[in-house]
């Protein structure tokens, strides 16, 4: 079978140099053939049969069509989660505002599904800051940096006013460290961590507790002796106020002055563990009245016993 351009050369050629026919759409070359004759038509038949056309893939035209449905859906999905989010933020917002809704809110509230989750999840976290409450034994804590560093609080009182706050950062990189600290350098704590902190945080703290409100009330025992007490004079105290000496005048003008002394060996307590009594009269530290004093002084703090001795006239 011969082609167009083996029938007519001269024609096939003029077209050739005097226009330019695309390869493109079916659909388009169609058009542009009718404008250019007959056998620019029919050459576009041959060409067609030839397999020279590219033709449209049936399949690949539903595979355009699922994926902008599947655009379309995906679209309507995203503004629908950008709105729950929006709701969400709002509702954590109010719910960390302490601003609740009753119980038939709950039930019939439009949002009261995202409002549930919220006070579930906000129930589990505080369930969880209150288990590490009780594991550290009642302390606050801070983390100062997460997984290495955090920061606990030791609160100090004095009958039931808070006095003093005192803060440890430990370090539990490798082994517990206490890498910066408030607490006073007359505190034993290097030996205080030697026994307890890499074993046992919780009974180091403990431990630390108690040594920082004994040494809280014996300081304010001593506040309140100058306050109260006119008749005692505070010769002596150290940083720990494990030694407290007093000048005691006697009721009567004549009465010798009296030099009492006591001794805090335990530092977790705010008791004396031994008074010593000294006086120009010889007699009068073994006199029932003073011997009832040291006993006094050992059971009571030391304001509250010399209150006593005020009043029954031990001292003036």
């Amino acid at each position: 079978m011969m082609t167009l351009s083996e029938r007519f050369p001269g024609f096939v050629r003029g077209v050739s140099t005097g226009g330019s026919i695309s390869i493109s759409r079916p659909g388009r070359d169609m058009d542009a053939a009718r404008t250019q004759g007959v056998f620019s038509h029919l050459h576009l038949l041959e060409r067609g049969a030839l397999g020279l056309i590219p033709q449209e893939d049936p399949a690949q035209n539903d595979r355009v069509d699922d994926l902008k449905a599947v655009i379309h859906t995906l679209r309507a999905r995203r503004d629908e989660l950008r709105v729950q989010a929006d709701r969400t933020r709002e509702l954590r917002h109010s719910i960390d505002k302490g601003d609740f809704l009753d119980e038939e809110d709950y039930r019939t509230g439009e949002n009261s599904e995202i409002r549930a989750a919220l006070l579930t999840a906000k129930q589990t976290e505080l369930k969880k800051l209150l288990k590490a409450h009780h594991l550290i034994g009642g302390y606050d804590l801070i983390e100062t940096q997460p997984g290495k560093r955090f920061c606990v609080s030791l609160h100090t009182a004095y009958e039931g006013t808070y006095c003093t706050t005192y803060h440890l950062e430990l370090d539990l990189t490798r082994t517990v460290q206490v890498v910066r600290h408030d607490v006073p350098p007359s505190m034993p704590l290097d030996t205080l961590v030697q026994q307890n902190l890499q074993t046992n945080l919780p009974a180091f703290l403990h431990s630390l507790s108690l040594h920082l409100n004994a040494l809280t009330s014996r300081q304010q025992q001593i506040v309140l002796v100058k306050d109260q007490i006119k008749s005692v004079d505070v010769l002596e105290s150290n940083q720990l106020c494990s030694v407290l000496v007093l000048l005691c005048r006697g009721p009567k003008q004549q009465d010798p002055e009296t030099l009492v002394t006591l001794l805090y060996r335990d530092l977790t307590s705010e008791l004396p563990t031994q008074v010593t009594v000294e006086s120009e009269d010889d007699a009068l530290p073994n006199s029932p009245q003073w011997k009832k004093s040291k006993t006094l002084l050992l059971d009571q703090p030391v304001h509250k016993a010399l209150e006593i001795m005020n009043k029954t006239g031990v001292i003036a």
